[in-house]
């Protein structure tokens, strides 16, 4: 029975907090990909932990009181947008953020858990690079060091897969356009650190930007950060086939 874990901001929370009765998952890209998974498997468990106005920072957090992760064979971080707005609506870059720093960190607790394992689990030989994020043409403060030895909390449990996927924005409203630049220095420094971790890195802003200028942005983003339902879907699609359960 796989267990799968998102974490990120709000991209990821899509509404989950606010669906009463709901299954916790949102509306959006989470609960797109475990309807689809569950197809091929009916038992598996799924948690969104996506949190409204989430950094990098605010993440390494939760991590650290949250326990169900530790549980988990998949787990996906869509992060980085928001840092990109203080860098923005501040003037505080990216750099004195310790941005770099902290998105290491974030890596690290996520793989000290399962770097034990890394070496003699069959065919878990981690990603050196940026994995591909191609659309199909038909498709619509600084954190402290963390002292917790991850690697011992679940014995014997094979390695989690991790997948970190980039930030996005889109160019309408047109007060976006120039946050572009600063978006790809998110995106290069992130996928520059997931490879010196030894962890898949899914770029996603080139394609869903290449979606919107298709279809309208109107059809993909709700106001230049969050997604429309077909923004989701198509989010989902770049996702899904990297769950090679």
């Amino acid at each position: 029975m796989p267990v799968f874990y998102f974490a990120g901001d709000s991209i990821t929370a899509s509404n989950r907090l606010w669906m009463p009765g709901g299954d916790g998952l949102g509306d959006g890209y989470v609960s797109l990909i475990a309807a689809q998974l569950r197809k091929k498997f009916p038992e598996a468990v799924f948690y969104n932990r996506g949190f409204d106005g989430f950094s990098v920072a605010a993440l390494i957090r939760h991590l650290r009181r949250d326990t169900a992760w530790e549980t988990a064979d998949f787990i996906t971080v869509q992060i980085g947008i928001n840092n990109v707005g203080i860098a923005m609506n501040t003037g505080v870059s990216l750099k004195a953020q310790d941005f770099p720093q902290q998105y290491e960190e974030l890596l690290s607790v996520l793989v000290r858990r399962t770097r034990s394992f890394s070496e003699t689990a069959p065919g878990r030989a981690p990603a050196q690079r940026p994995v591909s994020a191609d659309v199909p043409s038909e498709s619509p403060s600084v954190p402290q060091p963390c002292t917790h030895d991850f690697s011992e909390m679940m014995p014997g449990r094979a390695p989690a897969r991790i997948l970190a996927v980039g930030p996005f924005l889109f160019p309408q409203p047109q007060e976006y356009a120039g946050w572009m630049p600063v978006v790809a220095q998110a995106e290069t420094i992130m996928a520059e650190t997931a490879a010196e971790a030894g962890v898949p890195f899914l770029p996603v802003q080139e394609s869903l930007n290449n979606a919107a200028r298709r279809q309208g942005y109107s059809a993909i983003t709700t106001d230049g950060i969050h997604l429309t339902p077909a923004g989701h879907r198509l989010l989902a699609q770049l996702l899904l086939p990297h769950y090679d359960v």
